[in-house]
């Protein structure tokens, strides 16, 4: 896979997940219209259940500074 179909597919998959927390978002709002929350907490729960739909990341890496002697 090419550098610019990297490129795509990350965009992709960033534009999944926020067509995905909007939709949350928007439909709490429709079914919930009378609901105590704040606009920040609907933001935070329709965030992190959008992120927990999306599943985890594939990363490439290791951890650093983790605080001990090694």
């Amino acid at each position: 896979m090419n550098r610019m179909q990297k490129w795509l597919e990350h965009w992709n998959e960033d534009e999944a997940l926020w067509r995905r927390y909007e939709e949350l978002r928007v439909d709490f709002r429709l079914f919930a219209s009378d609901s105590l929350y704040l606009d920040e907490e609907v933001d935070d729960w329709a965030w992190s259940e959008a992120v927990k739909a999306r599943g985890p990341l594939d990363c490439v890496g290791f951890v650093v500074g983790t605080g001990g002697n090694q």
